[in-house]
């Protein structure tokens, strides 16, 4: 897969309350941080397209996910 994500993001750091949440599956783990690395106190605006490509997923397999943290009040 060709990254097209580069100049957005350059690594991900994962918070330890993240990691160690059983509340959530490891797709969502690492999707919060991602978001959390995005937001910068600005919000979150990716596309269900640029985190399907980060997560190697399908854009559905994306939204899936997000509204699944949605649901679990993340």
């Amino acid at each position: 897969m060709q990254n097209t994500t580069s100049n957005t993001m350059e690594g991900l750091w994962i918070d330890l309350d993240i990691l160690t949440d059983s509340n959530l599956t490891l797709q969502e783990k690492f999707t919060l941080a991602v978001i959390k690395a995005l937001d910068k106190n600005n919000g979150c605006f990716a596309s269900n397209k640029y985190f399907a490509e980060i997560l190697q997923v399908t854009p559905k397999r994306a939204s899936d996910i997000i509204q699944s943290l949605i649901t679990k009040n993340y």
